[in-house]
């Protein structure tokens, strides 16, 4: 009784493995998607075509040839999309006459441009880091953006029009304390963990 007890835990607190899939070259995404962890060479990048799916690349790395976008969002609402490293392209990722969406955890690296926002708002990007070749971000007819870099801070005639450096209302709060008490219980659960097993290794002796 007492082994079935740390089996069931050991299953509990075991992160559940979600099956990943791989991008594919231009391929145009209209439902949730989660990338497996590698480096894609994907000249003519993604395209999200769907209103309130999360696309999340797993920090997968889509790379291109200083060509064309690696993420295209267009006429979209309420798209998430997280967690992907986007390298090599000329805009790394666009939004097009969509608004709601929420960007995050991405590295946006030797694009020529990291964002490219056209007739769109309301969009929120956040925990990004950019080292773009010529520009962090260009904008046509876009207001009530949000977006927060890591690694910089925006300045100019885009942070008028929209949110800049502050920390928006989707980033998840952060509170030291909740971080203490989960990692004091994590160490909780480790030691009575081995207390079971140990107790029923005696007991089957």
């Amino acid at each position: 009784m007492k082994k079935s007890w740390w089996i069931v835990l050991f299953f509990i607190l075991m992160p559940a493995a979600a099956a990943c899939s791989e991008p594919l070259d231009g391929k145009t995404y209209t439902a949730d998607q989660e990338f497996c962890s590698k480096n894609y060479y994907l000249p003519d990048g993604i395209v999200i075509d769907a209103d309130n799916i999360v696309v999340d690349c797993g920090n997968a790395v889509l790379r291109g040839d200083f060509k064309g976008t690696g993420i295209l969002i267009q006429n979209r609402k309420n798209v998430e999309v997280k967690n992907c490293n986007i390298v090599n392209y000329n805009i790394g990722l666009a939004l097009v006459n969509s608004e709601g969406a929420d960007i995050h955890d991405h590295g946006l690296l030797r694009n020529y441009v990291g964002i490219r926002l056209e007739n769109s708002a309301q969009n929120h990007f956040y925990e990004i880091r950019d080292v773009s070749i010529q520009k962090e971000i260009r904008s046509i007819f876009s207001t009530k953006n949000h977006i927060k870099y890591t690694n910089k801070n925006l300045e100019g005639d885009f942070c008028r029009h929209n949110s800049c450096n502050e920390r928006t209302e989707r980033e998840a709060p952060v509170f030291p304390l909740m971080t203490f008490y989960q990692a004091t219980l994590e160490d909780i659960l480790k030691e009575a963990i081995k207390k079971w097993i140990s107790t029923d290794s005696h007991s089957l002796q």
